[in-house]
């Protein structure tokens, strides 16, 4: 068997009975150009890919972080992720008729509470809390309430 290199990256070798040609960049027939498109596929979901293997790695983490984002919700912080907020009070308060009962399109509650163990020996070693409410409204809501509880 001899052998022989070409021009052009083309080897030659000749068999006793045959002539065997390969050029550089083919396997199996196919030349590179038909693996491009396979690459592009692959470029193209890299990174989706890569997310969805992160976040299933980390999904006890991820799975905590939202539950503490959905409780701040909840207690009534706003949060901020680029244009989005989350939280925040929709809309104006609407002016209530001469008449109409308060509800609450009319007014909003905001209020904090916490834990204030410093307090507990003053009440007998009960577990003793701190809670602050405002209550939000047009002028004449506010004029209308007597009392809260």
């Amino acid at each position: 068997m001899r052998s022989s290199r070409l021009a052009s990256g083309v080897t030659s070798c000749r068999l006793p009975s045959q002539r065997l040609s390969l050029i550089v960049g083919r396997h199996n027939g196919s030349a590179m150009g038909d693996v491009i498109p396979l690459l592009d596929v692959i470029a193209k979901l890299a990174w989706p890919i890569l997310a969805a293997a992160l976040l299933y790695y980390y999904r006890s983490l991820v799975k905590s972080l939202l539950q503490v984002a959905v409780a701040r919700v909840q207690r009534g912080d706003e949060i901020r992720v680029g244009i989005v907020t989350i939280g925040q009070a929709v809309g104006q308060l609407k002016l209530p008729s001469a008449g109409e009962l308060l509800t609450d399109d009319h007014l909003a509650l905001i209020h904090r509470s916490w834990r204030v163990p410093k307090r507990d020996s003053e009440f007998g070693g009960r577990r003793m809390y701190q809670i602050h409410v405002i209550v939000f409204g047009t002028p004449e809501a506010l004029r209308r309430i007597q009392y809260v509880v």
